[in-house]
């Protein structure tokens, strides 16, 4: 049942995140939907999981943004993976900590898929830094707005299905076994 949910956070992803407009002050950043929902599994549940929405995400960020393919796979997977190692010292149900991390997993992305792609393309060195910054202030400010309310609907969802157990008082995450 994780998995179909999965498949359906992806999709829905998939189809909110060119629907909305791009954000003009944040420079033409678009909203982080598919890096919200990779963040969700990687925060919470195996690494395994993460890095199977981490792909698949990457996947679909490719065709929808009309990228060079692999290059955004490769962003989400190495979120992914840092996320999942430090999910130990994070509270992992607290509204803070999905804010703080959907501003730092953006802003990263942002910089990570700069980079990747200013290797592979000639075209894409001659952007300046200022605008590099200007994205990454974007999507830091839409990830921190997206990221919480992601979290509630995905742990909603389980809760609901039965994937996840909830327990009165679990505010801090101490009791999740899965």
């Amino acid at each position: 049942m994780v998995w179909l949910i999965m498949f359906l956070a992806l999709a829905a992803a998939a189809v909110l995140e060119p629907a909305l407009p791009a954000w003009q002050l944040g420079g033409q950043t678009r909203l982080p939907a598919l890096l919200c929902v990779v963040m969700y599994y990687a925060l919470n549940h195996s690494l395994g999981a993460a890095l199977t929405a981490a792909l698949a995400a990457g996947l679909l960020a490719d065709a929808i943004g009309g990228l060079p393919s692999g290059s955004t796979p490769l962003g989400f997977a190495l979120l992914a993976v840092a996320v999942s190692r430090n999910r130990d010292f994070v509270f992992i149900r607290q509204w803070l900590t999905h804010m703080a991390l959907g501003a730092a997993a953006a802003a990263a992305l942002t910089l990570i898929m700069y980079v990747v792609l200013s290797l592979r393309l000639e075209q894409m060195r001659a952007i300046a830094p200022m605008m590099v910054a200007q994205k990454m202030a974007g999507a830091a400010a839409q990830g921190m707005l997206l990221m919480p309310l992601v979290f509630m609907a995905l742990e909603a969802l389980e809760k609901t299905t039965g994937c996840r157990r909830s327990f009165i008082g679990d505010e801090f995450g101490i009791f999740d076994q899965t």
